[in-house]
Formats: C-alpha cells, sequence, structure tokens
C-alpha cells in the first residue's frame, strides 16, 4: 500500500548498506545487544517528524541526528 503523505512514503523503504566510513561512526552503537548493523541500516532507512524543537525537541531531534537517522523533519 503506498502511502498518501510525500512525508512518510520512505518510512519502510530499504536503505542502502552502510558504508565503511557509516560503520567506523556508529560502530559504538552497533555493538548494541540486539541491535547490530541491520539495526544501524533500518535507522538510515527511518525517518522522523519532530514537531515544537524547542526545549526536549531540539534534544531528541539531536539525538536521533547523531545515531544516524535517514531524515528528520523539524516542524
Amino acid at each position: 500500500m503506498r502511502s498518501i503523505n510525500p512525508l512518510l512514503s520512505d518510512i519502510h523503504s530499504p536503505s542502502a548498506p552502510l558504508t565503511d566510513e557509516e560503520r567506523s561512526i556508529y560502530e559504538w552503537q552497533m555493538w548494541v545487544p540486539g541491535f547490530g548493523e541491520q539495526g544501524q541500516e533500518r535507522l538510515k532507512g527511518a525517518t522522523a517528524l519532530i514537531s515544537r524543537v524547542g526545549g526536549l525537541g531540539g534534544a531528541i531531534a539531536q539525538q536521533l541526528a547523531a545515531a544516524g537517522i535517514g531524515k528528520l523533519i523539524l516542524a
């Protein structure tokens, strides 16, 4: 089923494999049990929308960006 909203159209799209540079950047979180490289690839292909990027929203946006989320939409 295709998404009607173009912002949500790529939420479940497969992402490209991690590059060597990305592996070295995100190596620390790929050691988390149950996450691994597959989890990092899923995170890379994910999209997050954060509205009201103020106090808490700003901190969440920073953490998601540092974790390697694929697309971050700030509103």
